[in-house]
């Protein structure tokens, strides 16, 4: 008689430890998945496994991991999404900009008079210079860095005629030297 309940105690014991494996087999598959990148196998795994075991502590901690991913990924691809709306924004206004220049230099040629208009309204260049600032607030980082050569450019060119100016000054204050032979 001792026997029935030490097997039955054994069976209930063994059954537990079963329930511990299966919980830790979908864990571990759905963490395999997870590492080989394929999170939706991984997010299938989780599911199924808090489905059978819903109070299972590694499973609810890597089906949070798995949605703290995906609210990240979400994110970067809103992120991403607004960087390309305000990029295509930037070369639609450049494209405005553009065929606004081509359509004054288009006038300019089509008319002498057009050119000396400018210096004569002196509201003409107050509306330029609003352009020119706004121009400048939509600036791509090649048109940024063409300036910046182009100032480089300037300044060597600008301390190479200093060099000069003082090689010059310098060349003055010698004494004049004589031929002796």
């Amino acid at each position: 008689m001792i026997q029935i309940p030490v097997i039955l105690a054994l069976l209930i014991a063994s059954t537990a430890l079963a329930a511990d494996d299966s919980s830790k087999d979908y864990f571990d598959n759905g963490a395999e998945q997870y590492t080989r990148d394929e999170v939706e196998q991984a997010r299938k795994w989780v599911d199924e496994g808090l489905q059978l075991y819903p109070g299972d502590r590694p499973l609810i901690e890597l089906k949070q991991l798995l949605e703290q991913q995906q609210q990240q990924q979400q994110q970067q691809q809103q992120q991403q999404n607004q960087s390309s709306d305000s990029q295509n924004q930037q070369n639609q206004n450049q494209d405005q900009d553009q065929d606004q220049q081509d359509q004054q230099k288009q006038q300019a040629q089509q008319s002498p008079n057009a050119q000396q208009q400018p210096e004569n309204n002196p509201g003409q260049e107050a509306t330029d210079d609003k352009k020119g600032d706004e121009q400048g607030k939509a600036m791509t980082p090649e048109e940024a860095e063409r300036i910046l050569d182009a100032m480089r450019e300037k300044e060597s060119a600008e301390r190479a005629r200093m060099a000069e100016d003082q090689i010059r000054r310098e060349t003055r204050s010698l004494p004049v030297v004589e031929k002796d032979w």
